[in-house]
């Protein structure tokens, strides 16, 4: 019983972990800040946060953000870099980087990317005589 006891405390702490890489909600001020102090220690300026609507999948929902960054292609390079070893999963995609028409010495390049994070879904227990989808039901006997 004291060997259950010790898996069950040790599995509860390895699930508090992993929310912080796949919470299961979604904090809009929070990751905002956490990818301004990103942005900030790359040297980087955020010109837009836009969060789009989440697209719900099985057992998670993806909650893509428009970004537009101002700064140096090097800086551009050391946030995604930041990003990649965030604690929370954040994918960049759809990446388009421009040639400011005024470059200088801070701002040399604008990108736009969407940042999409993930936030885990809440699993339901099924309702007491219903059985699960793809479940076999129950045979009846008469």
């Amino acid at each position: 019983m004291n060997q259950f006891k010790g898996q069950v405390a040790e599995l509860e702490a390895r699930l508090e972990s992993l929310k912080a890489v796949l919470p299961e909600q979604k904090d809009v001020a929070d990751l905002l800040r956490r990818i301004q102090t990103l942005a900030t220690q790359s040297n980087l300026a955020i010109r837009g946060f836009k969060p789009a609507p989440s697209v719900t999948k099985t057992m998670h929902a993806e909650w893509p953000i428009a970004l537009q960054l101002d700064g140096t292609y090097h800086n551009l390079g050391m946030f995604f870099d930041r990003v990649s070893k965030f604690s929370r999963i954040i994918n960049i995609s759809n990446i388009d980087i421009r040639a400011n028409t005024a470059p200088t010495a801070n701002s040399t390049v604008s990108a736009d990317c969407v940042a999409t994070t993930f936030v885990l879904l809440e699993q339901k227990p099924a309702a007491a005589g219903v059985p699960a989808a793809g479940a076999p039901a129950a045979a009846k006997s008469n």
